[in-house]
C-alpha cells in the first residue's frame, strides 16, 4: 500500500474527510442481542433479505471492487441508513454492510447498533468484541456520516463529554452529504477487510482494522483505536476521540503499513 494509498484510508476514518442521519429502526419481536463469537454468522434464521422489511427498506446493492468480502453495499432506501432488526437473521456474513451517505459501515442483526444517537451516529451495541468493532469504525468514520455539528459530540463518552465538547473544530457539512450516489460516485470505497478486538481493561477494549493493499501492492494498512463501555454503550475513549475529532487542532493519525495479520477476523 502506497504512502498515499493509505493517507486515503485514514482520511476515511479521520476528521480530514471532507464530505460527510436518522435512521428507520427496523422492529422485532425478538429483542435479544445476546454474545457472539466474532467472525460467526448468527444462529439458523431466515435469511434477512429474504423477508419483506429488506425490501421495503432497501434497493439495488451497490458492487464494490476492492478486496473486501461480500462486495455487496447495501442500499437503503433512506440515504441516513437503517439499523437492522435485532433477531439473529442471517446474514451473506457476520455483518452486513451498508451504505450511510458517503460511508460504507458494517451492520449486524446480533450485536448492534439498534439506535441513532444523533444525526448520523449510531448506538446501541452490544458487549461484545464484534460490538466493539462495529462502534470503533462506525463512530471513527463520523465525517462521512453525521448531518450537523450537534451531532459530533455523539461519539464522546459521557463522562468525558462536556469536558471536551467545547474544544471541538467546527464541523463543515459536505455539499454532497444527502447524495444517494455520494458512495457510487468515490472512485476507491475503503473498506477494512479484518478486524481485531481485545480488552485492555473492564470497560476499554482496543480495536484494530486492516485495509487490503490494491493491485500491485504488497502491504495493506492497519488502524489502531479504543471503546469505553460507558452507560450501557460503546463510546470512544478520550484518546481515540481526541484524535478522529482533532481536538485542539490534532493532526489524525496515520496508520501502519503491514502485511496481512494472521488470526484476525474476517467481516
Amino acid at each position: 500500500m502506497t504512502r498515499k494509498t493509505l493517507a486515503a484510508c485514514a482520511a476515511v476514518l479521520a476528521v480530514a474527510v471532507a464530505i460527510t442521519t436518522v435512521a428507520a429502526c427496523g422492529s422485532s419481536d425478538d429483542n435479544s442481542t445476546g454474545p457472539t463469537l466474532p467472525g460467526q454468522p448468527p444462529t439458523a434464521a431466515k435469511p434477512l433479505k429474504q423477508t419483506p422489511w429488506f425490501s421495503e427498506n432497501f434497493g439495488t446493492p451497490l458492487v464494490t471492487t476492492t478486496n473486501v468480502t461480500p462486495k455487496a453495499v447495501e442500499q437503503a432506501k433512506d440515504v441516513r441508513g437503517t439499523v437492522l432488526p435485532q433477531d439473529k437473521s442471517a446474514l451473506d456474513g457476520p455483518v452486513m454492510w451498508q451504505r450511510v451517505r458517503c460511508a460504507a459501515l458494517p451492520f449486524s442483526t446480533t450485536d448492534g447498533p439498534t439506535e441513532q444517537r444523533g444525526d448520523g451516529i449510531y448506538g446501541g451495541y452490544s458487549r461484545t468484541p464484534l460490538g466493539a468493532a462495529l462502534a470503533a469504525l462506525q463512530m471513527a468514520t463520523w465525517s462521512t456520516t453525521i448531518g450537523s455539528n450537534d451531532a459530533v459530540p455523539m461519539v464522546i463518552a459521557p463522562a468525558d463529554r462536556d469536558r471536551l465538547t467545547p474544544q471541538l473544530p467546527d464541523y463543515e457539512r459536505g455539499t454532497s452529504i444527502d447524495n444517494p450516489s455520494c458512495l457510487a460516485q468515490q472512485k476507491n470505497i475503503t473498506r477494512p477487510a479484518l478486524w481485531k478486538a481485545e480488552p485492555v481493561s473492564d470497560t476499554v477494549t482496543r480495536v484494530q482494522f486492516w485495509f487490503p493493499p490494491r493491485q500491485g501492492e504488497s502491504q495493506g494498512g492497519t488502524f489502531d483505536y479504543s471503546v469505553i463501555w460507558q452507560d450501557g454503550d460503546w463510546y470512544l475513549t478520550e484518546q481515540t476521540a481526541n484524535d478522529v475529532l482533532a481536538i485542539g487542532g490534532r493532526t489524525p493519525r496515520a496508520g501502519q503499513y503491514t502485511a496481512q495479520p494472521v488470526g484476525w477476523t474476517q467481516w
